[in-house]
């Protein structure tokens, strides 16, 4: 009789074992930006892994309905903007864009925070600079509330809109109407509490920040085989190999590596997540500026890392050392 085999494992690249930590890896992306997306904490009953199953389930079909349509639509833009960017199909291209795309990766990542969580480990490639990836997460920290607590007051208040366009208009076309409108005041709700379960967090000192050279290795190595890949198959199309994508630590990455990635890593919805962080980029670029002063949180966390990596001086050394043992002498 076969067996079923047995499950896969995921690859952990932090440092913390407890079911009531929340793993975010973070990502380099486009602009020097970088992409955040936490794995779900472990299931407390079996109804709770179903519901999450379910969950994601219902939200694929969404996804590759998506993705479907982003392939034919973006086959269309690289036609259009090899017209060159002031042609009208480019210019219909990029006003698209900007009508689907939000720039909300804030709100994406944040609504992933369940209020449950007690520590969260930030897990990043090792070539990266914690402190700029910090920056980024305290600049969205410092207008949650601010983007969040207006939005839930909008949606709130148009949902008694969804009654009048039932009675005038069409009851189908306010079923979707609702159902988009709960949609979104559930979104900003948990956005604006994952953001205080963050703060309250760091202000406990319970945020970990890993830099993981497991994570850059892995990356490196899926990058490379990735970039043979592709100067393969652009070989045997007669293009040039350089034109393909190259991998380089700190670089924007191919949807090749953040699907083997998050595959690996039981986080299916990575690529999602990235590919969010690349489009608003893409789309709402993030204006060029001075880098921001380290923040209390990450100077902290810094000084806690010199700590544990500075010698001992002698001095104290000696004062910590066993007593000599007495002379004859003496």
């Amino acid at each position: 009789m076969l067996r079923a085999p047995a499950p896969r494992k995921a690859l952990d690249f932090g440092k913390i074992v407890d079911p009531t930590c929340l793993k975010v890896y973070v990502l380099p992306a486009r602009n020097h930006k970088y992409a955040f997306a936490a794995k779900f904490l472990p299931a407390r009953a079996p109804w709770e892994h179903h519901a999450t199953v379910l969950s994601y389930v219902a939200r694929k079909w969404r996804y590759d309905l998506s993705d479907l349509c982003g392939t034919v639509w973006h086959r269309f833009g690289a036609n259009a903007m090899a017209q060159g960017p002031q042609s009208w199909a480019a210019r219909a291209y990029m006003y698209g864009n900007r009508m689907t795309s939000r720039s909300a990766e804030a709100e994406y990542f944040l609504k992933q925070i369940p209020h449950r969580t007690q520590q969260i480990e930030i897990i990043y490639p090792s070539t990266l600079r914690g402190e700029q990836i910090d920056a980024q997460l305290q600049g969205w920290l410092a207008t949650a509330e601010a983007r969040q607590t207006p939005q839930i007051w909008l949606w709130t208040m148009l949902l008694p809109l969804d009654v009048l366009l039932a009675k005038v208009v069409s009851a189908s076309f306010a079923n979707a109407f609702l159902f988009y409108n709960v949609f979104r005041v559930n979104a900003h709700v948990r956005a604006r509490n994952g953001s205080r379960v963050l703060q309250k967090l760091q202000e406990a000192d319970a945020v970990t920040w890993t830099a993981s050279t497991d994570l850059e290795a892995y990356l490196d190595r899926v990058g490379r085989d990735v970039t043979a890949q592709l100067r393969d198959e652009h070989a045997r199309d007669g293009e040039p190999p350089d034109a393909a994508w190259t991998y380089a630590p700190g670089d924007d990455l191919h949807d090749a590596v953040v699907a083997r990635l998050g595959h690996d890593i039981k986080l299916p919805e990575l690529k999602r997540h990235y590919h969010r962080t690349r489009m608003t980029e893409l789309v709402w670029p993030t204006p060029a500026q001075s880098p921001a002063p380290p923040s209390r949180y990450w100077m902290r966390h810094a000084r806690g890392l010199a700590g544990r990596a500075a010698p001992a001086s002698p001095a104290s050394a000696a004062a910590t050392a066993d007593p000599a043992p007495p002379s004859a002498s003496g």
